[in-house]
């Protein structure tokens, strides 16, 4: 998966989400800080965000998404 998005640019995904190149960093950075959270909707912005983790390799890494190792 998370080669597959590195098949594209940022210009790509800027364009194809209709939204503004700048504002995708500052975006990124928060969602790597806050993730989901307990709120209206929260079980789907944490699994949004554990999407992108997955997307871009950050899955049982050190500041990253972290799943339980079943013994």
């Amino acid at each position: 998966m998370k080669n597959s998005v590195f098949e594209h640019s940022i210009d790509d995904y800027a364009k194809e989400c209709g939204v503004n190149k700048k504002n995708i960093a500052p975006h990124s950075a928060a969602f790597a800080y806050h993730g989901g959270g307990n709120y209206i909707n929260g079980t789907y912005a944490s699994y949004a965000i554990s999407m992108l983790n997955a997307l871009i390799g950050n899955v049982n890494r050190k500041g990253g998404y972290l799943l339980l190792k079943e013994d």
